[in-house]
């Protein structure tokens, strides 16, 4: 799987086009094009915006929050990123398990999620993309997470 994650991500580095830092429109297109639906939007504070989704096919829900961004609405980086819940009977070995995976795998970064008492109540997979210089975001990179988080679940459901 490590090995299929880094032929991925040479292939979508071959399709990067050069581009302006990205809008929410553009953002929200990629989304819809990657076979997403878009559930909600919104802008957080003046400078981030958040756009929720899933991918039909899956079910699968995941959040897009553009960064750096300015009033004229152009943004600077994007995180893509999906939660998990879990039962208390997955606890055990949860922050070895979330650093295994990011000690294995060379894209995506596994977290975990505290309550309000500081146990653990979900964990997470999230994928950056600078694209302040002369990068885009766009499907490739949607399909890269969309890898990653195939990966993590895999990474999460084996017998350790």
């Amino acid at each position: 799987m490590k090995y299929t994650l880094l032929s991925l991500a040479a292939s979508a580095a071959a399709f990067t086009a050069h581009a302006a830092p990205i809008t929410p429109e553009a953002a929200k297109a990629a989304i819809e094009a990657s076979g997403a639906i878009i559930s909600d939007e919104n802008a957080v504070g003046s400078d981030v915006y958040v756009i929720d989704a899933s991918w039909a096919d899956t079910n699968m829900n995941f959040s897009v929050r553009l960064g750096a961004c300015t009033e004229a609405g152009s943004c600077s980086w994007v995180m893509t990123f999906a939660t998990f819940q879990i039962s208390p009977e997955g606890w055990e070995g949860l922050l070895q398990k979330a650093n295994a995976y990011n000690d294995s795998y060379p894209f995506g970064r596994a977290f975990v999620l505290p309550d309000d008492n500081g146990a653990p109540m979900a964990v997470g997979i999230d994928y950056v993309v600078n694209i302040a210089d002369e990068a885009t975001f766009d499907g490739n990179d949607l399909e890269m997470f969309r890898t990653i988080v195939t990966s993590f679940i895999d990474h999460w459901t084996e017998e350790s």
